[in-house]
């Protein structure tokens, strides 16, 4: 665990985690119930998903066929008291920084 001190709007929050913990999962883990990661990976019929449920992550599994005709890579969110539009801003953040700092987003 290391202490994090976050910047906000002038005001600093310091937050206990640990350093390769994701922001969303240090700011808003109890609230965050679920994420899902639908990929579509190369070689395999149906998506690869891997289930993080709470703080717990799951072996990614190959499902045999994509339950429809959209077979982009997605990433579902599901949440307790966090609005869709808190998660979105959040990821478009971290995109805009990893291009600031010249890394590639992920």
């Amino acid at each position: 665990m290391a202490r994090i001190d976050l910047d906000v709007n002038g005001k600093v929050h310091t937050i206990d985690a640990d350093p390769d913990m994701p922001l969303l999962y240090a700011l808003r883990g109890p609230d965050l119930l679920r994420v899902k990661w639908f990929l579509n990976v190369a070689g395999c019929r149906g998506p690869v998903v891997v289930h993080v449920v709470q703080h717990l992550a799951h072996p990614p599994v190959e499902l045999t066929a994509w339950p429809d005709q959209d077979h982009s890579s997605r990433l579902v969110f599901i949440t307790r008291n966090i609005p869709e539009g808190q998660v979105r801003n959040l990821i478009a953040a971290v995109r805009a920084l990893a291009g600031a700092s010249g890394n590639k987003p992920a």
